[in-house]
């Protein structure tokens, strides 16, 4: 048995206790989910969703069949998720939930809920074979590029930090190697600016070009915040 109820806001899903089912919901929650927020990293929100529907076929129905398994996973906008997993078992005391903490080498015992802890903003207990959990999902900040006579104007998507550091890095290095004699950065979309990418600016302010004056480095729209950083 599987069924799917899908509205605009949340997806429930009641399916047997059986491993290909498993995977079939995951994929449906992943369409649904994609469907509201268009191109955005699921990984983490599949994982978490898999670990929770084995373990619920697993440890709380015991792996038998005739058991079911309710899932239904509702969107808070803007992109946070709350995901309940619901079996026929005994359900998790609040004492048997995993630390909030990186995976032991060698731990074997509730993996997958550890694993669901990590990942999660949130994992809870929710009663009799009820388990909870709550996501939030990030676009990574993206770097568009046009081109307006002799300058190339930059406009992150987000915020400018470690995890999109290469992906400056490469921006700026797209315009050094193009005939643009400046490039206008354009922060409107950004709050933030952390020290590493901050290094990845400097170092481009030193090389030969930019540091002798003949190519120049714009920034323009700073958040009163970013003004205060870069004075």
């Amino acid at each position: 048995m599987f069924k799917i109820d899908q509205s605009d806001q949340i997806l429930s899903c009641k399916m047997s206790s059986r491993s290909g089912f498993v995977d079939r919901a995951v994929q449906e929650m992943d369409d649904f989910v994609k469907g509201i927020e268009g191109d955005v990293s699921t990984e983490d929100l599949r994982t978490c969703v898999r670990e929770l529907l084995i373990n619920a076929m697993e440890h709380g129905n015991q792996s038998d069949a005739s058991k079911t398994i309710g899932l239904l996973v509702e969107n808070i906008p803007p992109s946070r998720y709350k995901v309940e997993v619901r079996d026929e078992g005994e359900g998790l005391t609040g004492d048997v939930l995993p630390p909030r903490q990186e995976l032991e080498p060698g731990q074997n015992r509730r993996r997958g809920l550890a694993i669901v802890n990590t990942c999660s903003d949130l994992l809870e207990s929710g009663g009799q074979g009820v388990v909870r959990a709550w996501f939030t999902l990030t676009r990574p900040t993206a770097f568009e590029m046009e081109s307006n006579g002799s300058e190339t104007i930059l406009h992150p998507t987000g915020d400018i930090t470690s995890s999109v550091a290469e992906s400056f890095r490469k921006a700026l290095l797209a315009w050094c190697e193009s005939e643009s004699e400046s490039v206008c950065i354009d922060l409107d979309r950004v709050e933030n600016i952390d020290s590493i990418c901050l290094s990845v600016l400097v170092s481009f302010s030193h090389m030969e070009g930019v540091h002798n004056g003949t190519r120049k480095v714009r920034l323009i729209h700073l958040k009163p915040g970013l003004e205060r950083l870069f004075r």
